[in-house]
């Protein structure tokens, strides 16, 4: 029996229902809870939508943090053999569909979508796009950093976990 998308996402988000932000990040991001969860930012049903709206920031998060690679430039999935090539996460695909409902999203869920804007402004500082993702048409960057260059430095330090989690409807992060 097949997951659902949400039910994959939420085994790689586990934690996050309780109030958990600091779920594992090394969750089974591959595997059985592998999904293309881009093609759902702007999907009717709330819930797939949000969910694959926090995998795209934890992606992010997890990426910019170095703990793994989520987004995985190509040129490295072929050095080292990456396990599942049809199971990766495109950082193009997920790019273009950003931009594609980034106005929905701004709307829909505010202090995610800043957070969003967060680690792709971190991203890009840690190493521009075009040194790391060679195969994707640097037009898309330029589209995005568009976007990216409506927020200051002042937006890079302000995190704010507990709103986000009340935003997407979960309780408040509780240190253990």
């Amino acid at each position: 029996m097949s997951l659902t998308p949400i039910e994959k996402a939420k085994k790689v988000l586990r934690g996050i229902e309780v109030g958990n932000f600091c779920f594992d990040f090394n969750g089974q991001w591959q595997g059985d809870y592998y999904d293309e969860y881009f093609k759902y930012f702007n999907h009717p049903d709330p819930e797939l939508r949000k969910y694959s709206l926090l995998i795209f920031m934890s992606g992010l998060g997890d990426t910019w943090l170095g703990s793994t690679s989520v987004f995985t430039p190509l040129k490295e999935r072929e050095k080292y053999e990456y396990p599942e090539p049809n199971k990766a996460y495109i950082f193009e695909d997920y790019i273009k569909s950003f931009l594609e409902n980034r106005e929905s999203i701004k709307k829909d869920y505010p202090l995610l979508y800043e957070n969003l804007i967060r680690y792709l402004i971190k991203l890009d500082i840690k190493k521009r796009f075009e040194d790391s993702f060679l195969e994707v048409d640097k037009e898309l960057f330029v589209e995005l950093r568009k976007v990216l260059d409506e927020y200051d430095d002042s937006h890079l330090s302000t995190d704010d976990h507990n709103g986000i989690l009340r935003e997407c409807g979960f309780p408040p992060y509780q240190p253990f």
